[in-house]
């Protein structure tokens, strides 16, 4: 009897201890830091989401072009008052480009000059301001030399791009004194600053200086500024309008009035037509 009782005891000891045991163990599953870091990673992606959706909306696009616009016109007609310097914007039908006034320096104007009066095979000046590839000086000591002209090339150390490219789905429409322009792309005059920017790169060279400014005076000729910005204050009258192509009401429009007076016309103004 003792022997069945002690064995009693010792199984209902063991299955006390057994559920003792079943009971401290932790039951499986998150804990509360585990699902703040899951909430905190999926609100992160959704707001990744929902902002990528934003910026690449039509309406932001454009609008940000728009406000571009706007910021680098009201900048580049301050700063020809402020620094006395002339500044042009060419407009295209999917872009811009920006432009400064570049005056020859006295070195550049010397070796211009030099090249012209040099010995018996010098390059002559035609009446056009462009020189003959060789004949006789004929200029004396007294003589007024012709003078290298002053030029449009891109702007230079100025922290932004000379040139911007606007989307596809954005159409661009420009006046200059009530006339509307027709524009080019803005790719079709690529090479053409291109040709200018080596140009100018290579004008230390002693042997080729004299035909690089000719040939920079030559394609700087073919650069014309759609708007001007003068450092007399002296305004242009224009209009520049984007409109989104596929929602013709989503559009924007800078113009500048006789005084000056730039104004920003967002999608909905009454005096957006």
């Amino acid at each position: 009897t003792c022997a069945r009782y002690r064995r009693a005891s010792k199984r209902a000891t063991s299955f006390a201890s057994s559920s003792v045991s079943s009971s401290e163990r932790p039951c499986a599953g998150f804990t509360l830091i585990e699902l703040v870091i899951v909430i905190t990673i999926i609100a992160v992606m959704a707001g990744m989401v929902m902002l990528s959706m934003n910026l690449f909306s039509p309406t932001r696009v454009i609008k940000t072009e728009a406000e571009r616009l706007n910021a680098l016109v009201r900048l580049l007609q301050d700063e020809s008052i402020l620094a006395g310097h002339e500044y042009g914007l060419i407009v295209y039908q999917n872009g811009l480009r920006v432009l400064e006034w570049y005056e020859p320096t006295a070195e550049e104007q010397t070796k211009y000059q030099e090249s012209i009066n040099k010995g018996p095979n010098a390059a002559q000046p035609r009446q056009d301001g462009t020189l003959t590839q060789s004949g006789t000086a004929s200029f004396g000591e007294n003589d007024e030399l012709p003078v290298l002209p002053g030029y449009w090339r891109p702007i230079q150390n100025r922290g932004f791009k000379t040139a911007h490219l606007y989307s596809d789905q954005i159409e661009v429409l420009a006046w200059v004194d009530g006339v509307e322009l027709e524009l080019a792309l803005l790719e079709d005059d690529d090479e053409l600053f291109v040709q200018l920017e080596e140009l100018e790169a290579d004008l230390d060279s002693e042997e080729t200086v004299n035909a690089k400014l000719l040939k920079m005076q030559l394609e700087a000729a073919q650069v014309r500024p759609t708007l001007l910005f003068l450092s007399s204050g002296e305004a242009v009258v224009f209009r520049v309008r984007l409109t989104w192509r596929d929602n013709p009401d989503l559009r924007f429009e800078i113009s500048s009035d006789i005084m000056g007076n730039i104004t920003y016309l967002r999608a909905g103004d009454e005096s957006l037509e």
